[in-house]
């Protein structure tokens, strides 16, 4: 079914609750990111930052070549896919191999564009996200407002909403501490019981094959520490 993208937009014009959000953040996160920056000097770090991606860019079929080796080096394997749905045959065919029947990512921008979530569940894959935004806007049926941010313009009250959907029990939107921890609670079993992690990466390390993760809530590292199986995207 083809999306009305005109109503669909018209209708986010009018959501009262997200522009309120979305107000809020562009009202807080400057500062905030100034702060956390405070005696650095950005306009410098934002420069090196992109003469190192542009340079990636300019040699990114050698630094490919060179991470798949280095990769191979440490034990590890190495897929390279031509588009998304040769991703997604590549995974299922790694579920089925190994008898995988729950599966918990991290954050992957990757895997949302290619709609990862969706082929698991159509291949009787349970898919659990543990990224906390990630996590509520999936029980939601939503998609990722912002790439670290993904559920930035939800406030407190839609996501106590949601908690509760997932719990079956009543939530205070005040209280977000208390959402905190029923979260992790709920995701650490989660964690216990996968059969297979799947992540995205900030970044690859061509000269020694290794991947970067920046995470503020420990989601990734728990990913990507299951006994069995894990996978980057």
């Amino acid at each position: 079914m083809a999306r009305d993208l005109k109503r669909e937009i018209k209708s986010k014009l009018q959501d009262s609750i997200m522009q309120d959000a979305l107000s809020r953040f562009a009202d807080q996160y400057p500062g905030s990111r100034l702060k956390s920056y405070a005696g650095q000097d950005i306009e410098e770090l934002r420069e090196n930052l992109r003469r190192m991606k542009a340079d990636a860019v300019d040699h990114i079929e050698e630094l490919a070549d060179k991470f798949e080796e280095n990769v191979k080096a440490r034990g590890g394997e190495v897929f390279r896919a031509k588009d998304g749905d040769e991703v997604k045959k590549f995974l299922i065919k790694i579920c089925k191999e190994n008898g995988v029947k729950r599966v918990v990512k991290s954050k992957s921008m990757a895997s949302e564009e290619i709609h990862l979530n969706e082929c698991f569940t159509e291949n009787d894959i349970r898919v659990k996200e543990t990224d906390l935004g990630e996590w509520m806007i999936a029980i939601a049926g939503q998609k990722p407002s912002h790439m670290v941010m993904p559920a930035i313009h939800l406030n407190r009250y839609q996501c106590a909403e949601m908690f509760e959907k997932e719990l079956h029990e009543d939530v205070p939107g005040e209280d977000i501490p208390y959402m905190i921890q029923k979260a992790r609670q709920t995701l650490r079993q989660e964690f216990l019981q996968a059969d297979m992690g799947i992540t995205g990466a900030n970044f690859g390390i061509a000269e020694n094959g290794a991947i970067g993760l920046v995470t503020n809530e420990g989601n990734a590292r728990l990913v990507t520490t299951l006994p069995r199986i894990h996978v980057v995207l």
